[in-house]
């Protein structure tokens, strides 16, 4: 088994100090373009893969994000959307040189105990929450943290300084109705999801506005609550 290199062999090799290939290995942009070139041709060439355990220490960060599903393990794997929200999370971080740490919760008291490891930055270099139908507890911890989070969706009491990625479901239900209102349909039923999830009351908002404009009238007959 040929020998694992060193920074410092990989410093001798290049011409440069250790510390000039630790900053070349960390992406930090205090390198010159030549000598950033050379130090990667002679890792190219030798094959070299830096120790991640140190380079976490040094750069102090983990390379590992998580997403936290706080619903029952059943619905994440009954429900389709959460696979591939999943999968597109996961390639993102691939792509980026990231590992991703899955959080599913059996019970309640299983996640109280997990929500304080979550927060530590020691652990995970950042969060991304799946919205929930309430103030999930994580949200109030992770705000009291320093770490680093996003929520996939909104909450019905979002605070106003919470980073989000979320699709426009007003225009979208509006839309849909709008399409079936110019194929000449005037009563259009409506099957909500749970009002108190913000994406489905934001599709009855859009549906409502959708009709308002088109001067038809809001029947509650057809508008019936499910659950997606």
């Amino acid at each position: 088994m040929a020998k694992k290199l060193t920074l410092e062999e990989i410093g001798k090799l290049a011409g440069v100090s250790r510390s000039t290939v630790s900053r070349v290995v960390n992406g930090q942009p205090d390198v010159k373009a030549a000598v950033r070139e050379r130090v990667l041709q002679v890792i190219r060439e030798t094959g070299f893969v830096p120790n991640p355990a140190a380079r976490s220490l040094a750069a102090q960060r983990s390379g590992i994000l998580g997403l936290v599903v706080p619903r029952s393990v059943a619905t994440f794997f009954g429900d389709p959307y959460f696979s591939r929200l999943t999968q597109g999370i996961s390639q993102a971080c691939y792509e980026q040189g990231y590992m991703l740490s899955l959080f599913l919760f059996y019970t309640k008291k299983e996640e109280e105990l997990l929500l304080p490891r979550i927060a530590q930055r020691s652990f995970l270099d950042g969060v991304i929450v799946q919205a929930t139908t309430d103030a999930d507890p994580i949200i109030p911890q992770l705000q009291k943290s320093t770490m680093p989070f996003l929520v996939v969706g909104r909450l019905n009491d979002m605070p106003d300084d919470l980073s989000y990625v979320d699709v426009d479901n007003v225009s979208g239900a509006k839309n849909a109705v709008e399409h079936l209102i110019k194929l000449g349909h005037e009563r259009i039923a409506h099957v909500c999801g749970r009002l108190d999830n913000r994406p489905a009351l934001d599709r009855k908002i859009g549906y409502e506005k959708a009709l308002r404009d088109h001067n038809l009238p809001i029947d509650p007959n057809l508008i019936v609550n499910g659950d997606f």
